[in-house]
């Protein structure tokens, strides 16, 4: 189970809530453990909504298209009770016991909703139904308002016009900005795929190598393992300045910065970590301003612990990288935590008051771009833990030198 169920009662009796619902990829698959396939086929997708009530004797439970039926039994979520909506056609001429484990549970299941008429036209139907039937029409709800329409929040209101909405995607990134350790555990294996599959692309780094090379090792690595590339930026020469653009035909040379950010998905949760190389002997510029942003980075760590607010760690890592060599560095923000999205709270930028807390993960980076000369990015994740923090990503730090 992903969700944190101790916290989310809690953080719903903070807000006075009796029901909780979610609406987005990540919090759907946050609250029940399953990833809605639907959402990929068109805008706004068919919706996935999970409600969690605050009572404990009332069930959980998932609304969802009948074409996501089959992924949800996959991956056998703990939320039992579904409300679905649309058509969906398999054909079985089979005795149930001829069937697979699966197959048989979806075969089962399909016969349930349509036995117990939870087979609505629209996701509004399905929804305000499951909301009726659980007695919430009057009561205080939480509303992942993100991958709701205008529209359609518009009828939500209506439809339950004596209820106290609230907007709760905050209130989903607040329970999640702890993770569970089934989080910490994908989380891991996201990251250990993504530094191994980067290991690849830099045995690659050579003269004349292109971008769309480096990218196209790195992605077929990370598809290898199991996972899904998703962030896959490797710039090269002063064009790593350009951050987080399609990768070019451009072809190294000596003397080039490669500098890679880079990620993937591994069940549905994301890594990101950030390497600096250079071909060929490193020039004085190259070798001082990266041990300014090494210097920072550094003195951010030294503070990284419970308690200490994110707006300090982030004044902290600025003042050194200046204080270090670089006196005109900006920066918005040095860090953020990664997850079943890949920017969960807190974010380390200048207005964060947020203190990191034990089981938070934290990306830790100080990227410095400057057009004609390049860009340097060193990035890590990190676990919080009582004392400070311990690395998940291992990749050495220093700058890197491929001769």
């Amino acid at each position: 189970m992903l969700i944190n169920l101790k916290r989310t009662y809690e953080t719903m009796d903070k807000y006075g809530l009796d029901v909780l619902i979610a609406s987005t990829k990540g919090n759907v698959t946050y609250a029940t453990d399953y990833w809605p396939l639907q959402y990929f086929f068109r805008p706004g997708g068919a919706p996935s909504y999970c409600i969690i009530p605050r009572d404990k004797k009332k069930c959980p439970a998932i609304v969802m298209s009948m074409m996501d039926l089959s992924p949800w039994i996959n991956c056998k979520s703990w939320v039992e009770e579904i409300w679905s909506y649309s058509s969906y056609y398999v054909d079985s001429f089979c005795k149930l016991s001829e069937l697979s484990r699966d197959e048989r549970r979806l075969k089962e299941k399909e016969n349930e909703l349509r036995i117990t008429h939870r087979n609505f036209n629209t996701p509004l139907e399905a929804l305000f139904s499951a909301i009726r039937d659980k007695g919430f029409s009057n009561s205080k709800i939480g509303l992942d308002e993100i991958n709701i329409w205008p529209q359609d929040l518009e009828i939500f209101r209506k439809e339950f016009s004596k209820a106290n909405i609230i907007f709760a995607y905050e209130i989903f990134r607040e329970i999640r900005k702890i993770k569970t350790s089934e989080e910490i555990k994908r989380i891991r294996v996201s990251t250990e795929i993504t530094e191994r599959a980067a290991e690849e692309a830099c045995e690659a780094i050579k003269e004349g190598i292109t971008e769309i090379e480096l990218v196209n090792i790195f992605q077929s690595a990370v598809g290898k393992q199991g996972a899904i590339p998703f962030l896959t930026y490797f710039g090269c020469g002063t064009g790593s300045a350009l951050t987080d653009r399609n990768p070019t035909n451009y072809r190294l040379k000596k003397g080039d910065f490669v500098m890679f950010d880079v990620g993937c998905i591994y069940q549905h949760y994301f890594s990101d970590i950030a390497r600096t190389v250079v071909l060929g002997e490193p020039s004085s510029k190259q070798i001082k301003y990266y041990q300014a942003i090494k210097e920072g980075r550094s003195k951010a760590l030294n503070i990284l612990k419970p308690g200490v607010k994110a707006k300090e760690i982030f004044e902290v890592a600025v003042k050194s990288i200046r204080d270090s060599g670089i006196p005109h560095f900006k920066r918005h923000m040095i860090g953020h935590s990664t997850g079943v999205e890949p920017y969960d709270p807190p974010i380390i930028e200048p207005d964060c008051n947020l203190p990191i807390e034990e089981n938070m993960v934290i990306n830790i980076e100080t990227p410095y771009y400057e057009l004609g000369f390049g860009g340097i990015q060193l990035e890590d994740t990190l676990l919080i833990n009582s004392k400070g923090f311990e690395y998940i990503s291992s990749l050495p730090q220093e700058l890197r030198i491929i001769r």
